[in-house]
């Protein structure tokens, strides 16, 4: 009898850790990027994508896909949504699957790709561009309750080439970074708890941006993931 109490004493102790705390991973949003007037379904059925300004449907990497134009004002896809996009402490993984044009190297560009929050807010993840080597690479920001970092693509894939690349934005319990093209730079730590009351958007930062602000490319698949391995699963999960 004795004995029998020590396993289940060990059992409620080995599963009632961090780990068994830990949800598992959840695609929470996915947008394929096929726009039907001015709006792109969630595939789990949670927060429709609404398109404002410039874009044209053209061919995808898979399907079809949103290519976004500047004209003088800003064109992007917004979620009115206020906290579903809020990972907090948990790892999450955000991916999309992105063919750009070509980024100037002053003037102060870096396009936004998908972004939670603004870089004066205390908690933000973003996914933009910047110039470098002469080409547009990927960049991810984390900003939380201990800080902020942004994480450059090691390899500085260029993604002004004509073919489709995937980013994907990643954070684990004690890792954050990026991963293009199935090649990581990963960096130790944390920035703390990520949460923010803006609304989550797409290819541009605000309603009112500028044209520095402005992802000008195609979209063809966006994927939110959050819980233990989202990284794992928004890379299986990068072409809708």
């Amino acid at each position: 009898m004795r004995r029998v109490c020590y396993l289940l004493t060990a059992l409620v102790v080995a599963t009632s850790g961090p780990t068994a705390l830990a949800s598992a991973a959840t695609v929470r949003a996915q947008w394929d990027m096929t726009p039907s007037h001015g709006i792109v379904v969630d595939r789990t059925g949670r927060a429709n994508l609404r398109l404002f300004g410039a874009w044209t449907n053209v061919r995808g990497a898979v399907g079809r896909a949103v290519r976004f134009h500047w004209n003088g004002r800003p064109a992007g896809a917004v979620v009115r949504s206020g906290s579903a996009f809020n990972p907090g402490l948990a790892p999450f993984a955000v991916g999309v699957t992105l063919r750009a044009q070509s980024v100037p190297g002053s003037g102060g560009f870096s396009p936004n790709v998908v972004q939670k929050g603004l870089f004066h807010d205390r908690g933000q993840w973003k996914m933009e561009l910047i110039r470098s080597g002469g080409h547009p690479v990927a960049r991810c920001r984390f900003s939380g309750t201990r800080g902020h970092h942004s994480v450059l693509d090691r390899a500085a894939t260029a993604l002004d080439n004509g073919r489709w690349h995937t980013v994907i934005c990643w954070r684990a319990a004690s890792a954050y970074g990026i991963r293009v093209d199935g090649r990581k730079t990963r960096v130790g730590g944390t920035v703390g708890s990520i949460a923010s009351s803006r609304v989550l958007r797409v290819a541009s930062k605000t309603a009112g941006a500028g044209v520095t602000d402005q992802f000008q490319g195609a979209i063809d698949c966006v994927t939110y993931v959050q819980g233990t391995s989202a990284l794992r699963l928004a890379a299986a999960r990068a072409h809708c």
